[in-house]
């Protein structure tokens, strides 16, 4: 009788502890006494219920990301559709006035403000958002005089690859950022890409300054650090420096996961390359041909 109460006892308080996970206790654990069968049995069940936790609070980090994701969002649409109406009505009356740069600079900007603002679909296909990328430095170029290159690869098979939005933007946008100034030559922007079995790694890459090692650590550290400014915290120029890249390394791991995102690569003087990896369905493709 003794043996076999040393034996159930421990049992019956495993299947307690059981009932009370069951009603959404999570803090409870099994105290493990010997290295027997049943302690073997209770460290995996404390080591379970470890692991549970770690789970809520990884689904609960990344739903309030996107939930500060979507609200960023929606605080940016400020009734969009007046702002197409009052662009098209100056884009109009540039075009009466036979002012065409400024018509087309109007036009260009409704087009990247269209593609940004509207929620109808945040995935679209590969070829709108390189699309849109390429309005983007045409709109640039304006101010920049023509300063700025952007060459893609052909995209061929993977065209109708379902990205999110405002990806290659960003990360174009830092290039020019730092690589247009008192140059002479133009800035040249080339994309390409390399397919693999489950993924595609693009390199946006540019001819301008270069950055030292020290801030290629430290960039990256930024990026992959991933800390958002609260709502009341306005970002120096120091804290804006890569700010973007944080973003879309941000939305990439919670849309597809951690194993995609950004890296960088940079030497003073040769340009910097930045490495975007994304998920890749062969099977999908075929399927869309």
């Amino acid at each position: 009788m003794v043996v076999t109460f040393a034996i159930t006892n421990p049992l019956r308080k495993l299947i307690e502890l059981m009932k009370e996970v069951q009603n959404g206790n999570l803090d409870v654990r099994f105290h493990v006494k010997y290295n027997d069968e049943v302690g073997m049995l209770g460290r995996h069940f404390n080591e379970m219920l470890n692991r549970i936790k770690q789970l809520i609070r990884d689904v609960y980090q990344v739903e309030l990301k996107k939930k500060e994701i979507e609200l960023d969002a929606l605080q940016s649409q400020i009734n969009p559709h007046f702002i197409y109406n009052s662009l098209e009505s100056i884009r109009m009356n540039a075009e009466i006035n036979d002012d065409d740069e400024t018509a087309d600079m109007i036009f260009l900007l409704s087009k990247l403000l269209r593609y940004s603002i509207n929620r109808g679909n945040e995935r679209v296909t590969l070829h709108e958002e390189i699309d849109h990328l390429d309005h983007y430095v045409k709109f640039l170029n304006f101010r920049f005089h023509h300063s700025i290159v952007l060459q893609v690869q052909p995209l061929d098979k993977i065209c109708k690859m379902e990205v999110i939005k405002l990806l290659f933007q960003p990360i174009v946008e830092n290039a020019i950022l730092h690589g247009v100034g008192s140059r002479e030559e133009p800035l040249l922007i080339s994309i390409t890409y390399e397919m693999f079995e489950e993924k595609v790694v693009f390199s946006i890459k540019d001819n301008g300054s270069g950055m030292q090692p020290e801030k290629v650590e430290e960039l990256q550290q930024k990026i992959s650090r991933g800390v958002m400014l609260s709502h009341h915290q306005q970002p120096d120029e120091h804290r804006k420096s890569g700010l973007g890249l944080r973003n879309v390394n941000e939305r990439i791991k919670i849309y597809y996961g951690t194993e995609y995102g950004l890296s960088i690569q940079s030497e003073v003087g040769k340009g910097t390359e930045v490495f975007l990896s994304l998920p890749y369905n062969k099977r999908r493709e075929n399927r869309d041909d």
